[in-house]
């Protein structure tokens, strides 16, 4: 268990994964909730907030159901292709349009637990490489880069072959006074062989997890001031009920 689990002043952990993923081999809460039916589907989503103009961040989680509000479009479905995390398949990674080409993994966990989006190390320098960052040399695996974003690339995440863009917004973190870094930070573990793609992606990609179907939907995510929906928000909460019945 990691410092942070020492010092963090909160209750527990609500684990999101599956069954195999626990070491007392208990029954996770989502599969429970469902066997007693107090949720109608398997099925849990997340729209993370994005902090803009000083606002807080923070998001909605919603179990057993959707919150159409959070997202537009049909959305991409991607199977799980290991029944412990969300792990899916990684094809590759695009910047400016070209492929990074010494990527090491070929698998990526969706994780709503992690802020970042954490590499293997060589992974993470090849990535920021292309984006102009320089390592800090820190305990974090933290890149410098420069704040200014309407210059910066979209990047791109192709997961089984289709392809989900983040913005500049979403990987470059202002961390005090002209002075940020990016998203993409490099695993202070050794053994880590897989991507961990955290909220600096989800807030770009609201995500829907089926545990029936071991697949995990992607939408585009509707944040506050990218349109009309922005002004339904007060409805949202009446409407879980009847979106929950329609996943």
């Amino acid at each position: 268990m990691g410092k942070f689990f020492h010092t963090a002043q909160f209750d527990g952990v609500f684990g999101l994964g599956f069954p195999r993923l626990s070491r007392v081999h208990s029954e996770p809460p989502l599969y429970t909730m469902y066997r007693l039916g107090i949720l109608d589907k398997p099925v849990f989503s997340f729209w993370v907030k994005e902090g803009k103009n000083g606002q807080h961040a923070g998001g909605e989680v919603v179990l057993g159901g959707i919150n159409p509000m959070r997202f537009e479009g049909p959305g991409v479905s991607i199977p799980v292709i290991r029944k412990m995390y969300w792990e899916v398949e990684l094809t590759g990674l695009l910047i400016n349009e070209s492929p990074v080409p010494t990527i090491s993994s070929q698998t990526a966990i969706i994780d709503t637990g992690t802020s970042l989006i954490v590499l293997p190390a060589i992974d993470a320098d090849a990535v920021n490489q292309f984006l102009g960052a320089v390592p800090l040399f820190n305990e974090y695996g933290l890149y410098a880069i420069d704040c200014h974003k309407n210059n910066k690339p979209t990047v791109k995440f192709v997961l089984a072959g289709e392809t989900f863009a983040i913005k500049p917004t979403h990987y470059i973190i202002p961390v005090g006074k002209n002075r940020c870094v990016t998203a993409f930070s490099a695993s202070t573990s050794p053994d880590l062989n897989r991507w961990v793609i955290g909220n600096s992606f989800l807030r770009a990609w609201h995500t829907t997890f089926d545990l029936e179907k071991f697949e995990i939907k992607l939408s585009k995510a509707v944040q506050a001031g990218d349109g009309p929906k922005e002004a339904q928000d007060a409805e949202s909460s009446a409407q879980l009920a009847a979106a929950s019945a329609s996943v």
